[in-house]
């Protein structure tokens, strides 16, 4: 886990400029909120929250947002653009380990660009099920396994060659059988798998032969689940 945290950490700075050329992001974009459907009286958990891009707009939306991270240089960038927004609360805190929230704490919790840095999924899914509120909605994504045949795109654009670059890695391959399972015993109700697949809303972020060469293909999935 350290190289990843090293990657973030060098990471930090350009972070938000290089998210709209990261084919990821730009995916959550126009998914993630419509997805978690936050309501006013809502206090969310944003874990991974990164550079404050989820919270920011959350914040707008719900009661309180507690954001986690465990790279405090992503923190000081989410806390300075978040400098005049009342309800948000950021934390470094790493989610693979016990958080140290009281259980049914929260109505909703987003977890975006994490999951493939977690070895432990039931341990980490666990917890998430231990603070989350009774009928309350968790909304995560994943790149799964089966991308590492299908997506040849995977360390084709610049931002990601970057992210290599710096020692960013994927820690775990998940396919969704797995998470599939890891709900199930758990007791989460899956409500909706959504496949993502490249398509014209992230044509910007490919070269041109990338586009052509993995257009319709599965790249990363959204799994929306209630206690």
């Amino acid at each position: 886990m350290k190289d990843v945290k090293l990657a973030y950490k060098k990471w930090a700075q350009t972070y938000e400029a290089d998210s709209k050329l990261n084919p990821a992001t730009e995916t959550e974009k126009y998914l993630i909120i419509p997805v978690l459907k936050p309501q006013k009286k809502d206090l969310i958990l944003d874990i991974g929250c990164g550079t404050g891009r989820f919270a920011m707009l959350l914040a707008k939306r719900c009661r309180k947002v507690t954001g986690i991270d465990f790279s405090p240089d992503m923190l000081a960038v989410a806390k300075d653009k978040s400098k005049n927004i009342k309800n948000i609360e950021y934390l470094k805190l790493d989610a693979s380990k016990k958080l140290p929230f009281k259980n049914s704490s929260f109505d909703k919790v987003l977890c975006t660009l994490v999951v493939m840095h977690i070895k432990d999924l039931q341990k980490f899914l666990s917890e998430i099920h231990r603070v989350l509120k009774k009928g309350g909605v968790l909304v995560y994504d994943d790149f799964i396994a089966d991308i590492k045949k299908g997506f040849k795109a995977k360390l084709e654009t610049n931002v990601l060659q970057k992210m290599n670059k710096q020692g960013f890695k994927v820690y775990s391959w998940h396919g969704v059988n797995e998470h599939v399972s890891k709900m199930h015993r758990l007791d989460f109700n899956l409500e909706k798998i959504i496949f993502t697949r490249i398509d014209s809303r992230i044509r910007h972020t490919l070269t041109e032969s990338t586009y052509r060469n993995n257009k319709g293909r599965t790249f990363m999935v959204i799994f929306k689940a209630k206690k």
